[in-house]
């Protein structure tokens, strides 16, 4: 790991994350980039001459270019606040203060790829400009989008009960394994606890009637239970970590990945989750695979979802140069609203992690990247589901009411 890129915004919950970092097993020498992210639009030069406008308009503008400006000059003191915390975490990281304009989720994926950042560290709650609560929806599109490894921090709880205590969630995929290397990876103290834990569900009962490398590396021809080759997965990762010196015990649970992964970290007090961005029903996608999406939003504890940088780098490239995004923006006006989000077939129907940006009086809106194709979507206004007035192409879905359908065009060479 040579490069940590830190959203910050100077939430308790960020302080908490940055209070992670004494624990994370992080080397030496390290680049860290503290990004604070001011939610309000400017062009890219702002000290250009100020345009000139009618005069009507002219005091009402001026004071939302000066409120911008003034955020992003809060976001810049913000940042070098945080460098000097991380700081006193480690004096001989190297950090630097990074402050922007823009949306808060989508700026910190998109440095972290154009910086080429190993892993992401964020809150699992923060603050917009406006001081509104966004229940993790920066924390959940980070985890959902980045191109490498998240750390979603939380507030430790009881930390006095025992010493600290990490699962690492293993079901034999490929991306398991790059969860157990990643660890391994890391500087711990010998002294910590360390909890490998997979469940046996119908997914991984079902695994081994397929050949191939699943199959052919754990399976033995004598065994005639799954939970034989399960325990041959936990203690295979144990060793491990034993040969590394640290202290590991093994876990088995029943029942749904989700569910019994959460209750695992309950059952076993942990205050951190190492898991594979995708198991063995999502392995290959770029998104974020579902169990380790419901882990990282409703654990009670920190979580770090695990990604290959390299492969994730890759297949993100491969998919712009064969499909490149499209910029597209949906504007719609809802009077009283206080919080809109949007859910759609772009974003998996997860409406807290496309949050719509107030524009002035009713109007909301938000600019989605999206490749060519087809979408269906609908809004949230303040937990209600809304159609889109102004949708032009509407389709009937399951519950009595209509999903919105955004077509997006290649582009014309």
């Amino acid at each position: 790991m040579k490069r940590l890129l830190i959203g910050y915004d100077g939430s308790d919950c960020a302080k908490a994350a940055l209070d992670d970092l004494r624990r994370a097993g992080l080397p030496a020498k390290l680049a860290v980039k503290v990004l604070t992210v001011a939610d309000v639009w400017l062009p890219s030069d702002t000290h250009k001459l100020e345009p000139v406008y009618p005069d009507m308009e002219a005091k009402a503008v001026r004071r939302a270019r000066a409120a911008a400006l003034e955020a992003l000059k809060q976001a810049e003191e913000t940042a070098k606040a945080g460098c000097a915390r991380v700081r006193e975490v480690c004096p001989e990281w190297r950090v630097e203060a990074a402050a922007l304009a823009d949306s808060p989720a989508w700026a910190i994926g998109r440095i972290a790829q154009e910086w080429h950042a190993d892993l992401v560290l964020v809150g699992s709650h923060g603050r917009s400009i406006l001081e509104r609560l966004f229940l993790g929806s920066v924390a959940q599109k980070v985890a959902v989008e980045a191109p490498c490894s998240v750390h979603v921090a939380r507030p430790r709880r009881d930390r006095k009960l025992h010493k600290f205590r990490i699962m690492v969630a293993v079901d034999g995929s490929a991306d398991s394994e790059t969860a157990v290397r990643a660890v391994l990876n890391r500087d711990w103290r010998l002294d910590w606890d360390f909890r490998i834990v997979t469940v046996i569900d119908h997914r991984v009962q079902s695994a081994v009637a397929w050949p191939g490398l699943y199959a052919n590396q754990w399976v033995l021809q004598h065994d005639k239970e799954t939970k034989e080759w399960t325990c041959r997965i936990v203690e295979s990762h144990a060793k491990l970590l034993s040969d590394a010196g640290l202290r590991v015990e093994t876990h088995i649970y029943d029942g749904e990945p989700k569910q019994a992964l959460l209750r695992a970290a309950k059952d076993l007090e942990v205050d951190c989750i190492f898991i594979g961005a995708h198991g063995l029903h999502h392995a290959g996608h770029l998104s974020l695979g579902t169990v380790a999406l419901a882990v990282t939003n409703r654990a009670h504890c920190s979580v770090e979802i695990v990604r290959n940088c390299e492969v994730t780098m890759n297949k993100a490239k491969s998919r712009n140069t064969t499909n490149p995004t499209r910029l597209v923006e949906l504007v719609a006006s809802f009077p009283g609203a206080k919080s809109v989000r949007i859910a759609g077939t772009f974003n998996d129907w997860h409406p807290q992690v496309t949050e719509m940006i107030n524009v002035g009086g009713d109007r909301w809106a938000k600019a989605l990247s999206l490749p060519p194709g087809r979408y269906e979507y609908r809004f949230v206004v303040d937990g209600q589901w809304r159609d889109d007035p102004t949708a032009s192409d509407k389709v009937a879905n399951p519950f009595g009411t209509s999903n919105a359908v955004l077509n997006v065009l290649p582009e014309m060479t």
